[in-house]
């Protein structure tokens, strides 16, 4: 009986040996194992949505090099978005824009050419061509891009009228000031009647409309959709984050008609520092800002230097 006892005792010993042995080599091969591009792209979107760009690249450059190794072109071509817009607000336009490219040309191999996809990506692009000026390109991928969401069967309004706003800027740049303002008032009632007043993103929608209308002078429209829009937003970012950089631009317009200088002089101020801290003090956008800041001594030239 003893040597039994000792025999079953020297087997549950050994088969824990062999457990804890197995358990090792296991976690030292998962340890080995390559994340996924699909795993380090979730965890590039989170950075991306909480705005810290300068994370969400260190894994959005990670997830696209895995997926450049592996065989989903679908995935592929979604790391290559989703690089571009991380580039595209770090201020590396160039670099954003051939990314973006590459993603389309992907997609359109994948999907075909008149996929939401190809339509999302392509307002991506406009992103990148807006931010780097060049207007005429933006609004042909723009208008591209509306096209593609209306054949969808299950086409909405508010499904194009985000690309709407955006279209409305270009034309805005263009000086075509007319057309803008039926393009933002469109784009603006939709978002407002879906989603409510008080949601992020008809506040944020509200914020870019009266800049628009700042800018060319009607300050009593620009005021009203301000104080739509800003109590919402400082609610959900705080005082100060660069989504609220058109509220920051319109505020300065309206306190200069005002008189009230100091005041403008210290939107801007707050308006210039988020750019360079996200953008850089070298980018496009901090140049916009600087140019403004530099004009609004005078009235005229602080309505036009705001677009």
């Amino acid at each position: 009986m003893k040597k039994c006892e000792n025999y079953k005792n020297n087997v549950r010993v050994g088969l824990s040996v062999i457990f804890i042995t197995m358990m090792a080599f296991s976690s030292s091969a998962m340890a080995k194992q390559k994340p996924s591009a699909k795993g380090l792209k979730s965890m590039a979107r989170i950075y991306m949505a909480g705005g810290n760009y300068e994370k969400a690249k260190v894994y959005s450059a990670r997830a696209l090099s895995a997926a450049r190794d592996g065989s989903q072109t679908s995935l592929l071509a979604g790391c290559l978005m989703d690089m571009a817009w991380v580039e595209l607000h770090l201020g590396n336009l160039l670099k954003a824009r051939s990314l973006a490219t590459e993603g389309i040309n992907r997609q359109i191999a994948t999907y075909g050419a008149s996929h939401r996809y190809v339509a999302t990506s392509l307002r991506t692009l406009a992103s990148i061509d807006k931010e780097m000026g060049n207007y005429d390109k933006a609004i042909g991928s723009l208008l591209s891009s509306m096209k593609i969401m209306k054949q969808q069967s299950d086409f909405e309004q508010r499904d194009v009228a985000p690309i709407q706003i955006d279209y409305g800027y270009c034309l805005e740049m263009r000086g075509e000031l007319e057309k803008a303002s039926l393009e933002y008032e469109s784009a603006f009632e939709i978002i407002r009647k879906v989603y409510g007043p008080n949601h992020i993103f008809a506040a944020n929608t509200a914020s870019r409309v009266a800049r628009f209308y700042a800018s060319i002078g009607e300050y009593g429209k620009a005021k009203q959709l301000l104080d739509m829009a800003l109590p919402v937003q400082k609610e959900v970012y705080g005082e100060y984050n660069i989504a609220m950089l058109d509220s920051l631009k319109t505020e300065a317009i309206i306190f200069e008609s005002k008189g009230e200088r100091s005041k403008s002089q210290n939107a801007m101020n707050q308006a210039l520092s988020l750019v360079v801290k996200q953008k850089g003090r070298t980018s496009h956008a901090a140049k916009n800002i600087r140019a403004m800041m530099n004009s609004l001594g005078t009235s005229t030239a602080a309505v036009a230097s705001a677009r």
